[in-house]
């Protein structure tokens, strides 16, 4: 469910920041980059520490479901890192 509203907004984010006063930009703001921005004066660059995890995820996803349409296999082990060995509780003795 989260997943789901998570990519409805992803697809209408530009819309939502254009259309929308200051308290719904800085909402917005906020749940894409949860840390914030930083700007860094002596390069000229906004800096964002991080990304929403949803968020950050949606670019990575896409690519892969662009290579499965190509009919590229995509790598099994991709994600296996967001659990632990033991599953998601402690093993026990």
């Amino acid at each position: 469910m989260a997943i789901d509203k998570a990519l409805t907004l992803s697809e209408s984010l530009e819309k939502i920041w254009v259309d929308g006063d200051l308290k719904q930009r800085q909402k917005l703001q906020h749940l894409v980059f949860p840390s914030g921005l930083g700007y860094d004066k002596s390069n000229d660059q906004v800096r964002t520490p991080k990304v929403n995890a949803i968020f950050g995820s949606i670019p990575i996803l896409s690519k892969e479901i662009s290579n499965i349409k190509k009919g590229e296999p995509i790598p099994v082990n991709q994600f296996s890192d967001l659990v632990t060995s033991a599953g998601f509780k402690p093993a026990t003795s």
